[in-house]
């Protein structure tokens, strides 16, 4: 019978083997540790519709974990591995996750609030308030009331979904309320608003949008470059050109009224 475990000395010598370009090395460790993501994708991932890109990213974490792990170092693998590939998927969640911006003490925080609504739900038995989040986590009720609004800029609506507007032949979809693009607009214009909607973007969101629009690559090519599955880039590059059509729509509205206050 294969063995299921590796002890220690084992995983050294893999883990040598590994980080001197042995796949068949790295295959092992990458599946004798995938339990070790689940787990902690568990104890991170939020709704069943992200879980696969989790798991994608805290695989990513695993092999990071596996190429930077400092064999010189006395210590186990998975004193390093856990928070390594804990670090990749807070990242993720920091700045791949949220339809818009907002700051960065905001998303980092937003994890702390996040898991104490969950504690006192389980330990209350009920929906916990203001003061008593604020209380669990030791700070102020308005540091706490500032994160649960922008909270809300986690997932935003989708132009797609569904306006009831009770008229007959109304629009039925918000993007049927979107005004047409004036054809006389000029073209730097629309690059400025691109190049300012595209500061909203992570690092990593705009290197995929390099990579794919401006350096023509496959979406097989843009994977490959990650470590992640082409489903993964795809899903990406979805969200990602949502992102952009909402930023470039609110900067659309700045423009307007900048205008007209210019006429006023």
């Amino acid at each position: 019978m294969e063995k299921k475990t590796f002890d220690e000395k084992e995983v050294q010598t893999l883990l040598f083997a590994a980080q001197n370009d042995d796949k068949e090395a790295a295959t092992k460790l990458v599946e004798r540790f995938k339990p070790l993501v689940l787990s902690i994708v568990n104890k991170y991932s939020r709704k069943v519709s992200e879980r696969e890109d989790v798991v994608q990213v805290g695989m990513v974490g695993l092999t990071k974990a596996i190429q930077k792990f400092d064999l010189s170092v006395d210590r186990k693998f998975i004193s390093y591995a856990v928070p390594t590939i804990a670090g990749e998927i807070k990242r993720y969640f920091r700045d791949c996750t949220w339809d818009v911006h907002v700051p960065r003490r905001v998303k980092e925080f937003y994890m702390h609030v996040n898991r104490a609504i969950n504690d006192l739900n389980e330990h209350l038995q009920r929906s916990p308030n203001v003061n008593e989040i604020a209380e669990h986590l030791q700070v102020k009720e308005d540091i706490v009331l500032e994160t649960m609004e922008l909270m809300n800029g986690y997932n935003t609506l989708s132009l797609e979904a569904t306006v009831d507007s009770g008229a007959v032949g109304a629009p039925s979809t918000y993007y049927d309320y979107q005004g047409v693009v004036d054809s006389n607009y000029e073209k730097f214009e629309n690059h400025l608003v691109l190049k300012q909607s595209l500061q909203y973007l992570s690092t990593q969101e705009r290197e995929i949008v390099e990579l794919l629009f401006f350096e023509n690559w496959t979406q097989m090519e843009v994977a490959h470059k990650f470590g992640v599955s082409q489903m993964h880039i795809s899903r990406m590059r979805r969200k990602i050109l949502m992102k952009l059509k909402n930023m470039i729509h609110v900067h659309d509205g700045m423009y307007s009224a900048q205008y007209f206050s210019k006429k006023a």
